[in-house]
């Protein structure tokens, strides 16, 4: 019930390949831009000639296998590439390039099996998270819309695919600052994902602790709280202090807990939620450099001047490296240090 993707995703042979560092540097020099303008400007075209021949006149085993192989280079150029970036720890880039990936596998899905099919709906859906991830949530809420309605209409209201894009959605409406609209959208997906999938089932877990989130938006505190000591107690049952998923639940609780100022507890617990990603993930993953961010915020809060400048300064200096300077989140960890830095606290605090 609860590790039955992640199992099938080991078992595959591209995971399995992927899983040795040694075997990085090949997928990487496969997946660059060189490959991949090679592909397309030269085997694409090749290609798409043989494919005539082959159609007019009939063709050898030979023409069919090199228009396979062909048509494989150029859709592993353009599916792993961005992998390879993440690897590389260019997350900005990566984004960037799933953008791209995603909006033409939606023409192309759309053009071939329609607008409203289960292929392009699920790219829509990518899209709108890559589009969350670089912080442009207005083009991610005109996706999601599109989606819920779409997913509404073919998959009904109940069905797990409909949840998800509900509860995307509802998290755009909360950055956008919708928070009440935000609130009442998250509220019916956890009511039904606990009527269909179940008190503890993962994603049932996961619409609670984004319900939490908005609750702490609107001042909501002991409701937020009380839903997040739940949430971390069944993740912890379940899946284990160090699992990815319990580390985001402990995170959303330690937020809760600076909200309800309990300061102490927040720092120690977002210190030892920082270090467990920093192992797991990576010190550079945004999930990681996110903690960071709020960790040093709750530094700042508790008297810890230098800790928190020093936090802050590493925040800023890896985001630019892996998100670029223009990202959302680099320019708040840069105003957020500047005020660190002139003994003020930031405009607006980090979410």
């Amino acid at each position: 019930q609860h590790y039955g993707k992640h199992l099938v995703a080991q078992l595959t042979p591209i995971h399995f390949a992927l899983s040795f560092p040694q075997k990085r540097s090949f997928i990487a020099k496969q997946t660059s831009p060189g490959k991949l303008a090679t592909a397309i400007l030269e085997d694409f075209p090749q290609a798409c000639l043989q494919s005539v021949f082959v159609c007019i006149y009939g063709g050898s085993v030979t023409q069919i296998l090199f228009i396979g192989w062909s048509c494989t280079k150029i859709v592993l150029c353009l599916s792993l590439r961005a992998t390879v970036l993440e690897w590389e720890e260019r997350f900005g880039e990566s984004y960037e390039t799933n953008e791209w990936y995603y909006r033409q596998k939606f023409r192309l899905v759309s053009y071939c099996f329609g607008p409203c099919s289960q292929l392009a709906l699920e790219s829509q859906q990518n899209l709108a998270g890559t589009l969350i991830k670089m912080g442009r949530n207005q083009e991610a809420f005109q996706v999601l819309q599109q989606v819920v309605e779409g997913r509404s209409e073919v998959l009904g209201s109940k069905h797990l695919e409909t949840l998800k894009s509900k509860d995307r959605l509802g998290y755009t409406l909360a950055e956008l600052g919708k928070h009440e609209e935000a609130c009442r959208l998250k509220q019916q997906v956890v009511t039904v994902s606990k009527e269909v999938l179940g008190l503890k089932h993962l994603k049932t877990l996961a619409f609670q602790r984004n319900l939490a989130f908005t609750l702490c938006d609107l001042g909501k505190l002991n409701e937020a709280l009380e839903l997040m000591q739940g949430v971390v107690a069944t993740h912890l049952e379940i899946l284990g202090r160090r699992h990815v998923q319990t580390l985001k639940s402990r995170g959303q609780l330690a937020r809760v807990l600076r909200a309800l100022g309990q300061l102490e507890e927040a720092v120690k617990l977002t210190e030892d939620v920082m270090a467990v990603q920093s192992e797991l993930l990576g010190p550079k993953h945004p999930s990681k450099l996110r903690s960071q961010d709020v960790l040093a915020s709750m530094l700042y809060e508790v008297g810890r001047y230098k800790e928190a400048l020093e936090q802050s300064q590493s925040v800023l200096t890896m985001r630019i490296e892996v998100l670029g300077p223009k990202h959302p989140e680099t320019l708040q960890s840069q105003e957020k240090f500047e005020a660190f830095s002139a003994g003020v606290e930031p405009l607006s605090p980090p979410r």
